[in-house]
């Protein structure tokens, strides 16, 4: 009986909190559910959410293929349509405010907005300035070639709470509790586990793996998410588009500077829960909200069956 009451208040406390998140939370720390490590979090005007206008959005479908070890593990395949990508440069020409360096060393930006069905769920984040202990997770390189950029890179955090999220269905080779963060990179041990991503970005659509890969003693597993995406741009509040022309990736927005947001006034709320939905889509990253709300209605409503 004091489990049930106690996966009950975990159930309830769990549930106001993703709902409410930033509000209630604004300054404390997040805690890493795996590592149980900390990461502070951002009270006041994000940087993150005044770049929102200035990125550029693709929707596509995103796969979630699991092999490897075939001898023994189903190889699965899934997929989710409508889903959403951003990529984003890290400065906007003309205001020296607007500039994502001072706590992301990376060449760009990508946020890939929380979604689920019935069968998986994804979302991924490069970096955000909700979360001040680490902002950056993702170690990122992009190489001018033809019209376009070939990116790749690695997982190389440690304390991305929730901002880095994913889930599948289970079997004996693929457990899974009732989410999944992506975990440090682990390359000592026997069975060593990382994460990469690599692709390609052009002006017309994006192509953008993110794999795990698990390798130890008769153990061979990845985990592959692939999406491909077109533009969702060209009407007023979609987003900007990409610009393939520079060094690094941008978008137009960003090059001439022409939004009108300003930290502290843009389309979402300070704290970094808002996101602005704009024709169909959600505009911008969410550091505060990749928390798979399902996750902590699964601890109330179990709470509840054991109680009875």
């Amino acid at each position: 009986m004091k489990y049930s009451v106690l996966f009950t208040v975990l159930g309830l406390t769990s549930s106001i909190w993703a709902q409410n998140t930033t509000e209630k939370f604004c300054g404390y720390t997040a805690v890493n559910g795996l590592t149980s490590q900390r990461n502070n979090q951002k009270c006041g005007p994000l940087l993150d959410d005044a770049f929102i206008p200035y990125n550029a959005y693709f929707m596509g479908t995103i796969t979630l293929a699991l092999t490897g070890n075939a001898d023994r593990c189903k190889q699965q395949l899934y997929s989710m349509e409508n889903y959403t990508v951003g990529i984003g440069g890290m400065k906007v020409t003309g205001n020296s405010t607007f500039d994502r360096s001072n706590y992301d060393t990376n060449p760009f930006y990508f946020w890939f907005k929380y979604q689920e069905n019935k069968s998986i769920s994804a979302g991924f984040l490069s970096s955000t300035d909700y979360f001040v202990t680490e902002s950056q997770w993702w170690t990122l390189q992009s190489t001018k070639n033809g019209d376009g950029f070939d990116i790749s890179g690695n997982y190389t955090g440690k304390l991305a709470p929730y901002s880095n999220v994913y889930n599948n269905p289970t079997d004996g080779c693929w457990k899974v509790n009732i989410y999944n963060h992506i975990v440090q990179p682990d390359l000592t041990s026997s069975t060593k586990n990382w994460w990469a991503i690599s692709g390609r970005l052009t002006p017309t659509g994006v192509n953008i793996t993110i794999q795990q890969t698990i390798q130890g003693p008769n153990d061979n597993r990845q985990a592959t998410f692939n999406f491909v995406g077109t533009p969702f741009a060209g009407k007023p509040g979609r987003g900007a588009l990409l610009v393939t022309s520079e060094s690094t990736p941008t978008t137009d927005l960003a090059l001439r500077g022409v939004a009108t947001a300003s930290i502290g006034n843009s389309s979402t709320n300070s704290t970094g829960s808002g996101t602005k939905k704009s024709d169909g889509i959600i505009l911008g990253p969410s550091g505060s909200q990749n928390f798979p709300i399902c996750a902590s209605a699964f601890v109330l409503f179990a709470g509840i069956f054991l109680a009875l």
